[in-house]
């Protein structure tokens, strides 16, 4: 993805760098075509009467001469800082509009499984598995070895809505 200069605060993985509210629009252009089916957005922590401000949000999605805006959307909040943004249809793009007050408030924009979905989720695992959490921790260098006698282990994570994925990362420490 291509981000202009000024717009890197969206897509540089730091909720710390936020957006300083002198755009009207922010472009994402992929090198190819992408299957969008979801965005999450970080937001910088806001006053409870600009609360509201955040959810005004506009997207667009582009491929060659066509243009479609997201049609049924919906907007569940994670937390009192993040965002999911679901279409009702999977939309095949090559360029991403984001428009809306909302563009005031963002801190960072990950479209379709650009960052870690289990990253500090609720899970479920076996008993014996008193370090799962470092499973989900988003740390790629902390990791949960399986014991013998825990027989059949297994770990869950629920994520509170549906994605489609297009890939899925599991490292697995050597």
């Amino acid at each position: 993805m291509h981000a202009n200069r000024n717009l890197m605060f969206a897509t540089d993985h730091d909720s710390q760098t936020c957006s300083d509210g002198s755009f009207s629009q922010l472009m994402f252009d992929f090198d190819d075509q992408h299957i969008f089916s979801f965005a999450e957005i970080v937001f910088k922590d806001l006053p409870l009467s600009y609360a509201h401000k955040k959810y005004d949000i506009h997207l667009q999605f582009f491929l060659n001469n066509d243009e479609a805006n997201c049609d049924g959307m919906q907007i569940r909040e994670v937390d009192n800082k993040t965002a999911i943004i679901l279409c009702s249809k999977k939309y095949l793009t090559s360029r991403i509009t984001l428009a809306g007050s909302c563009l005031d408030y963002i801190c960072e924009f990950y479209i379709s499984g650009g960052r870690n979905l289990a990253k500090d989720r609720e899970f479920k695992s076996s008993p014996v598995s008193r370090l799962a959490a470092k499973v989900i921790d988003g740390d790629y260098t902390t990791c949960y070895t399986l014991k013998s006698d825990e027989g059949y282990p297994f770990f869950s994570v629920q994520i509170p809505f549906n994605v489609f994925t297009q890939r899925l990362k599991v490292h697995i420490a050597s």
